[in-house]
C-alpha cells in the first residue's frame, strides 16, 4: 500500500508538467508559425472587456503503472479532480493587456469503488485548503502570461504550497499564445519552450492547428511533446534523480477570442519517467486526461 501512497504523491507533483509555466518570465514561450493556412487571413487576438465575468472548471483524471526496485503497482486509476474558478476581468490597457482576479472553490475528489482509501486521502490532502484561495493574472492580447500570482496563506502546508504553486504555473497556459501574423483556416504554429515543475526542467513542442474560424471563434487541434534530460530534484522533500521523461499528447481547444479562456478544451498525454530515489530505480508510466469548461 505504501508503494501506491508514494506514487500518488510523486504523481500528483509531477501531473501538471503537460500545463505548466516557466518559473522565470525569461522563459516565455516562442510561438513559430508553420503555415499561414489558406483563404482570408486574420491576426488572432483576445480582446475581454473590463467587467467580463466566467466560471471556469478544471478537471484532471490519471491513471498510472509503477515499478520500485523489485515491486510493480498495476495501472492504478487516481480519483478524478474538479477545480472550479471564478475569474473576472479587472482591466484592459490600452495596449490590450488584460489583467483579472480569481477565486477558487472547495475542489471536488470523485473517485471510483475500488479506489484504496488512502489514495483518496492523498488527492484529498493535496488540495486541502485550496477553498477561498484567490490571486490574479495578466495576459497580452496574444495570450502570453506576463503575471500570475496566487495569495496563499503563509502557514499553508508544505504539500499544499507545492500543488498550488503549479496551479499557478498553470495559469500561464490557460490561453494559447497566437501567432503574430494573419492566419487562416489549415494554419499551423510551433509553441516551443523550456519548462520548469518542481525542479524539473524539460522541453516543450506544442504543435496548434486551426481547424476552424468564424467570426470572434476557432477551434484548435494540438500536438504535444516533452522531453527531459538526466537531472537531480525533490519531491516532497525526498532527493530524486530524473533519468529520463518523453511525454506524447493530443488536444482539442474551442476559442471565443473576446472570453480571454477557451469554452472548451481537452489534452491527453502519455508520460514515461524513469527515476532512482532512495537507492531504488522507479519506473512511472502516466495517462493524464485535463478538461476546462467555462461559461
Amino acid at each position: 500500500m505504501k508503494h501506491i501512497v508514494l506514487a500518488t504523491l510523486v504523481a500528483l507533483s509531477l501531473s501538471t508538467i503537460a500545463t505548466a509555466a516557466p518559473d522565470a518570465p525569461a522563459g516565455s514561450p516562442v510561438v513559430k508559425l508553420v503555415d499561414a493556412g489558406k483563404g482570408a487571413k486574420k491576426q488572432l487576438r483576445f480582446t475581454a472587456k473590463k467587467g467580463l465575468t466566467r466560471s471556469m472548471v478544471m478537471t484532471m483524471k490519471m491513471g498510472m503503472a509503477m515499478s520500485m526496485g523489485a515491486n510493480s503497482m498495476p495501472k492504478q486509476d487516481l480519483p478524478l479532480m474538479k477545480l472550479t474558478m471564478d475569474m473576472k476581468v479587472t482591466d484592459v490597457t490600452a495596449a490590450g493587456d488584460i489583467r483579472y482576479t480569481f477565486s477558487l472553490k472547495q475542489p471536488e475528489v470523485v473517485a471510483d469503488k475500488g479506489t484504496p482509501q488512502a489514495v483518496i486521502d492523498a488527492v484529498k490532502s493535496a488540495s486541502k485548503g485550496m477553498a477561498g484561495l484567490t490571486g490574479y493574472a495578466v495576459v497580452t492580447s496574444r495570450g502570453f502570461t506576463k503575471e500570475a500570482d496566487i495569495n496563499v496563506p503563509k502557514d499553508a502546508d508544505p504539500q499544499m504550497k507545492q500543488f498550488m504553486d503549479s496551479i499557478k504555473q498553470s495559469l500561464y497556459q490557460i490561453s494559447a499564445p497566437l501567432p503574430e501574423e494573419p492566419v487562416g483556416v489549415g494554419a499551423k504554429w510551433d509553441t516551443v519552450m523550456q519548462l520548469t515543475q518542481n525542479g524539473m526542467t524539460l522541453d516543450q513542442t506544442a504543435t496548434n492547428e486551426l481547424v476552424d474560424l468564424k467570426g470572434d471563434t476557432g477551434k484548435l487541434k494540438l500536438t504535444l511533446k516533452q522531453s527531459a534530460k538526466p537531472q537531480k530534484i525533490a519531491v516532497n522533500g525526498m532527493d530524486v534523480n530524473v533519468l529520463s521523461l518523453a511525454s506524447n499528447g493530443t488536444g482539442e481547444t474551442s476559442l471565443d477570442f473576446t472570453r480571454l479562456v477557451p469554452s472548451q478544451a481537452t489534452v491527453t498525454l502519455h508520460s514515461d519517467l524513469k527515476m532512482e530515489a532512495g537507492g531504488q530505480k522507479i519506473g512511472m508510466q502516466m495517462d493524464l486526461t485535463m478538461g476546462l469548461t467555462s461559461k
